[in-house]
Formats: structure tokens, sequence, C-alpha cells
């Protein structure tokens, strides 16, 4: 027989929110940062497969600790962002308590992720909240990110600061000369008003 702590982290795996609300009743001591397989927790596990209603139970209990990394130094934002769980990262962000800025073991940051999936409504999120930003966020390792995504990302990223996306821009131009990215990438900038209808 598993113990609670067990329990409560399959539970969230699988999605059972009648069985996650029932063990966090019974045992209101119960740990809810217990780690299972690859180091990751009951909110790894339901923020990865978008238990959205799990997540929000988790949240909710005083002991959760929302930073802690997994095995591959993911935080659970970082897991919403990588598995494109959309709702799971808002759910998060909009936590005060969560730590935005925290990279996995590759240094990639969750923005980074977000980013590299094309998760455009969790950016604008991410920005509406007046989350930290910081530099520009380096692609994850062995990703092509550079798509005419990268084009309406840029300019939400930046649009306070013009001459940074004016840079950004010239540097895409150059890295993509002569290819087809370089015209779909013009094409996104001049349709920029789908981010921002004026």
């Amino acid at each position: 027989m598993m113990d609670p702590e067990e329990s409560l982290w399959h539970a969230s795996r699988e999605g059972r929110v009648v069985r996650v609300k029932e063990i966090l009743k019974v045992h209101p001591a119960v740990d809810v940062n217990w780690k299972g397989d690859g180091e990751s927790t009951a909110l790894h596990q339901a923020t990865f497969f978008g238990h959205s209603t799990i997540i929000e139970m988790l949240l909710a209990h005083p002991a959760i600790d929302v930073n802690l990394r997994d095995g591959h130094q993911e935080t659970a934002l970082g897991k919403a962002c990588e598995a494109k769980q959309v709702l799971c990262a808002r759910l998060l962000l909009k936590d005060s308590r969560v730590n935005v800025s925290l990279p996995n073991g590759d240094q990639v940051t969750p923005l980074s992720l977000a980013l590299s999936s094309n998760l455009i409504s969790v950016v604008q999120w991410w920005i509406a909240l007046g989350l930290k930003v910081g530099p520009k966020p380096s692609p994850p390792p062995d990703s092509n990110w550079k798509t005419p995504n990268f084009a309406q990302l840029l300019l939400v990223i930046f649009r306070s600061d013009p001459e940074r996306v004016r840079n950004e821009i010239r540097q895409e131009l150059g890295l993509t000369a002569g290819t087809g990215v370089r015209t779909s990438f013009l094409s996104c900038l001049r349709s920029r008003t789908f981010l921002f209808p004026s």
C-alpha cells in the first residue's frame, strides 16, 4: 500500500481530482513536495500532464514549494512551457511565489521554453502581468526557433524598447538572408497589429 505522499504523486500525474482532494483532506500534513520518479513533485506531474484543477489544489496547500526543481533542474513553470500546457502556465504565472527566472539544467529559462514552443498567448500573459523579462532569452539546445513566430514574440517582449527591437531585427535579417524564413519574418513584422491592434 502506498503512503499518502506517493499516492498524491500518482493521483496528480493521472489527473484523479477526487483522489487528490481526498488525500489533502484526510492527510493535511502530507508532504506535497515529495519527489517521485525523475525527482519530480506532484506539482511537476500535474503541470506536465495538464491537470489544471489539481494544480489549483496543490497551490492552495500552505506547504507547497512552487520553485522546486526536478531531476532535470526544471521547475513546474518550465514543465508547463516545455509541454505547451498554456492554462497550467498561466495558473503558475499568476502565483506570486513562482520565480519566473529560474533556469533548468541547460540554463534555459521558462520564458525561453515558451518562446521555443511558440506559446504566444503565454508570453502575452507574462508581459500583461508585468513579470520580469530580463535579457533576450537564449534558445534551448538543438531547437529551431528562428520561425515567423519569432518576429511576433520579439515585438511582444521588447515593445517598450524600440531600439532593441531594431537591433534584433537587423540581426535576424542578417541570419536569414537569402532564405524563405527572411520573407516570412518580414511579413510577420508588417502584420504586427495582430498582437497590438491600434
